[in-house]
Parts: C-alpha cells; structure tokens; sequence
C-alpha cells in the first residue's frame, strides 16, 4: 500500500513539473542590437528584449524635452522569423512653463507572465511634475498585456521638510476590476514601490 501511494506521489510531482512555465527573461540591451526596421527611432533612452510563446519582443522607451514641452513615447514591438509587427504605441505629451519632470521610472519595468499563458506582461511607470507650487506628483501605472493597454493613475506622496503632508493614491482600479486578481494585486504591489519623488 505504502508502494502504490508512494509511486501516485511520484506521478503528481512529475506532471507538476512538465506543466511549469519556463520563466521569462527580460534584458536590456543596446540601440544598435535592435532589429534594423525599429533604429530608426529618435531619442531613445532605453530598449528591452524578451522571448515568450509570441516570438521575439523588443520594448522602446523614448523621451524628448524641448521649448517647455516633454515627450515620453513606448513602443512593443513582436518579431516571428523575420516579420515584424508593432504590438503597442503609447505617445504622452506635456506643456509646462514652470520646471518639467516627465520621465519614466526606469527601474520600474517588470516582466511577468502572471496569467501563465506563455506571453509576456510588462509593468512600468512614469511620473508628471509640473509645478510652481506645493502639490502632489501626477504618476502613472502602464500595465501591457498582449496588445492591451491597461493602467492606474494618480499621486505620489506630498512632502515638506522630509515629511509626508499628503500620502498618494491612485484614483481608480477600473481597468483590471474584470480581469485575474492576481494581476490587480501585481500592480498595487508595484504602485507602491515608487510613492516618493
């Protein structure tokens, strides 16, 4: 009897394993280790690679300021053999006539394959500070699921003297309320990680 139970145990473990998702892997990589159709993009602070049941991704960060005017522009990008495709572009523009911080938080980019369907998620965020005076930041969470655009959006903490005045929040979970809890939980976890300036 001891046997039997024993090799059922032996059989779980086994399918366990050869269900498992292999983990997916981002890395950052150089302009010039783009595919040639996608170098041609200007201002580019940032580029990333990922493979997943899609094929090759390559994420783009862009961000332009000039005559009180920032630019931050994201682009994904999927290759198969030799086609590629623009999966997502997300182009945000800002005037301001005070100081202008309009950048993204580039230690905020998160792969995941929360879902567990082979195809890779990418979390990140950027923030909006154009102030001329004692005001929360406006920041916000992008969360890239296949092709769709989901986010959060709302305010850093406030601070005054090293203090926290007001603390931030995001104004609503609306995009993900439909959607896998635990990719709602992902983002409120990584929300909370860039909450001061």
């Amino acid at each position: 009897m001891r046997l039997i139970i024993t090799f059922f145990l032996f059989l779980l473990c086994s399918i366990k394993v050869v269900g498992q998702q292999k983990p997916l892997k981002l890395s950052k990589i150089k302009t010039d280790e783009l595919p040639k159709e996608i170098q041609q993009l200007n201002n580019i602070n940032g580029c990333y690679y990922w493979k997943d049941k899609n094929g090759k991704n390559y994420l783009i960060l862009t961000n332009l300021k000039q005559k009180g005017k920032g630019f931050l522009e994201l682009y994904h990008y999927e290759q198969k053999d030799t086609t590629i495709k623009l999966v997502t572009s997300i182009k945000k523009s800002k005037g301001c006539e005070f100081i202008l911080r309009y950048e993204f938080f580039m230690n905020s980019i998160v792969l995941s394959d929360l879902n567990q369907n082979g195809i890779g998620e990418i979390t990140i965020q950027y923030k909006c500070d154009c102030r001329s005076d004692v005001s929360p930041v406006y920041k916000e969470l992008i969360f890239l699921e296949n092709g769709k655009v989901s986010k959060l959006e709302g305010y850093m903490n406030l601070k005054f003297n090293d203090k926290i005045i007001e603390h931030g929040h995001y104004l609503n979970d609306d995009d993900f309320k439909t959607g896998p809890a635990i990719i709602l939980k992902h983002v409120k976890k990584e929300w909370a990680k860039y909450m001061n300036e």
